[in-house]
């Protein structure tokens, strides 16, 4: 933990709970893209919603999302 942390954010779980039950999250359609130019945002990637051949996940039932995580790694069957 960190001691100026309230809260940590935590990505791989969400995702791998998004994996698991797809509903948790409101998806839409989009491309992936990635700048290559020079400067400080080089390497950064963005999701850009419309016509692309990914999903992005733009918002999350959070309750939802928690209790599934829990189940998760509480072993529940």
């Amino acid at each position: 933990s960190h001691p100026t942390f309230d809260r940590y954010d935590l990505h791989d779980p969400l995702t791998v709970a998004a994996a698991i039950d797809p509903s948790i999250c409101s998806w839409r359609g989009g491309a992936v893209q990635m700048n290559v130019g020079d400067g400080p945002e080089r390497g950064r990637t963005v999701f850009v919603e419309g016509a692309g051949p990914v999903r992005g996940a733009l918002g999350v039932d959070d309750e939802q999302a928690k209790a599934l995580i829990l189940e998760l790694v509480q072993g529940g069957d």
